[in-house]
Formats: C-alpha cells, sequence, structure tokens
C-alpha cells in the first residue's frame, strides 16, 4: 500500500460522521451556491479578541474534492450555528485547514475594548 492510497482510506475514516466529523452546508459566499459536506472541527472555546470586537475562533479541516476553492467569508453551517471562514490556514491535495469564527460580537460604536 502506497501513503498515498494509505491518506485516503484513512480521510475516509476521519471525514464518516460515525467518526470524527460532522455534517455541515459549505456556502460560497460569491455565489451563494450551497454544498453538503462534512467536515473535522474543532470548536473555539473562548472569545478571541480582533479589531472590531471579540468572536469564537474555531478550526475546521474539509475535503478538497468537497470544497477545491474555499474563500474568505465563505459559511459553514453546522446544526443551526453559522461559522465564517476567516482564513486559508494550509493545504494539500486531500484537505484544507481552515479558521472559522461564529458568535460574533461587535464592539459598541466608539469602543476598543
Amino acid at each position: 500500500m502506497t501513503l498515498k492510497t494509505q491518506m485516503l482510506a484513512d480521510q475516509a475514516v476521519f471525514f464518516n460522521t460515525s467518526e470524527f466529523a460532522f455534517a455541515a452546508t459549505y456556502t460560497v459566499a460569491e455565489t451563494s451556491v450551497s454544498s453538503s459536506i462534512n467536515v473535522i472541527f474543532v470548536p473555539g472555546e473562548d472569545l478571541t479578541q480582533f479589531t472590531g470586537g471579540k468572536s469564537a475562533v474555531s478550526l475546521m479541516a474539509v475535503k478538497k474534492s468537497d470544497v477545491p476553492h474555499p474563500a474568505v467569508y465563505d459559511t459553514v453551517t453546522i446544526g443551526a450555528v453559522e461559522y465564517r471562514v476567516e482564513a486559508i490556514d494550509s493545504g494539500n491535495n486531500y484537505m484544507w485547514s481552515l479558521t472559522v469564527t461564529s458568535d460574533l460580537r461587535p464592539y459598541p460604536q466608539g469602543a476598543t475594548t
């Protein structure tokens, strides 16, 4: 068995909703086209400060075959929670690692912290 064959076999386990994955809906921001995919999701526990407020920052892995070209501002919905893609952290021939946010809490106008 080659490394490529083994990685594809492992991917089938990792992206199985009976194992590690969550069923999700991926929506391309530019076109509003949605598709059903499975994602590996690492939830954010704390609110993280950014320029305009605070937000829960999480990590997500998606298969490249499901999402060939992820983009900032695309959304991923798991259950009733919508996550926005903030960054494409890395990718290879098989999957993308994304930073996503939810629970956006902008600062009141004029406030900085």
